[in-house]
């Protein structure tokens, strides 16, 4: 489950064909790609809900429709962009691509989401990456998001990262890249994106709801000051709890539920004008 689904109409990351506000953090992937030294693990990092798994979905989906990054289709593309009907991307969105493992908490026996990603399914990483590929060649894992692997996780996804197959991409989403394991850290390029701005968000929810811009802004309630927030219950959930402590009501939200509440968007664009305006590696 992700972070990055917007509503429960909403398509998940894996069905997502469109990114917003990232565009320098995918031109750093497509020229790795292109350049034939593709490295073979990233951690993604960044805030909640900015499209960290829709960035790493997207990637997957490219290099799994075009193998060989020196044809012209791969040199001469100017995203990362797979059309939804491209046999690649149906597979993927209906979790049916041999080639593409994801690795994300699951139910446990009694129907609820455990506490962190199961250690069996890390394990799977390992004969998935030493079974033989399919088509293009490429075995992709996407774990969203290592930040949710305890130290037996960490200790199993290790082995992967310490002797890599060829033609494999492990793809980490992380939501606090500071407190990945320094030892999974420093055997992946990283790779941060900022917040979204006010015009992204906006136009990443009217996307994912069908919605007009103008009609989601102009219904938003005052957000709360610093002094007066306090949690409260909100339809703005994920995972069963309140994504950001918002303490604007459901009946006033203007977001879906499980999409990232407005005060939470409207954080995430101030602190884009404080950071850098470019996505770095760092």
């Amino acid at each position: 489950m992700s972070d990055d689904e917007l509503g429960n109409d909403s398509p998940p990351p894996r069905e997502t064909n469109v990114l917003f506000g990232h565009a320098d953090a995918e031109r750093i992937l497509l020229d790795s790609y292109k350049s034939g030294r593709m490295p073979h693990a990233w951690v993604i990092g960044g805030e909640r809900g900015i499209g960290k798994a829709t960035l790493a979905y997207r990637l997957a989906r490219f290099v799994l429709a075009h193998p060989d990054p020196r044809t012209a289709d791969v040199q001469q593309a100017a995203s990362l962009a797979v059309t939804a009907d491209h046999p690649v991307a149906r597979r993927i969105a209906a979790q049916a691509q041999g080639d593409l493992l994801v690795l994300e908490r699951t139910l446990n026996d009694k129907g609820k989401l455990r506490q962190d990603i199961a250690v069996d399914d890390i394990r799977r990483s390992v004969v998935f990456f030493g079974s033989t590929a399919g088509e293009g060649g490429w075995r992709i894992a996407i774990v969203d998001a290592v930040d949710e692997l305890n130290r037996f996780g960490a200790n199993a996804l290790l082995k992967v990262l310490e002797e890599p197959p060829e033609r494999s991409l492990l793809l980490l989403v992380s939501h606090a890249p500071g407190r990945v394991l320094p030892t999974i850290r420093s055997r992946c390029r990283r790779l941060l994106l900022r917040p979204l701005k006010a015009a992204d968000v906006s136009r990443a929810v009217a996307a994912a709801t069908a919605r007009n811009t103008d009609e989601i802004f102009s219904k938003r309630p005052t957000l709360p000051t610093a002094a007066s927030h306090a949690p409260s219950p909100c339809s703005t959930t994920r995972r069963g709890r309140c994504a950001s402590a918002c303490s604007i009501s459901s009946r006033n939200c203007p977001i879906p539920i499980r999409a990232r509440c407005m005060r939470s968007a409207m954080r995430s664009a101030a602190a884009s004008r404080r950071h850098s305006p470019l996505s770095s590696i760092w």
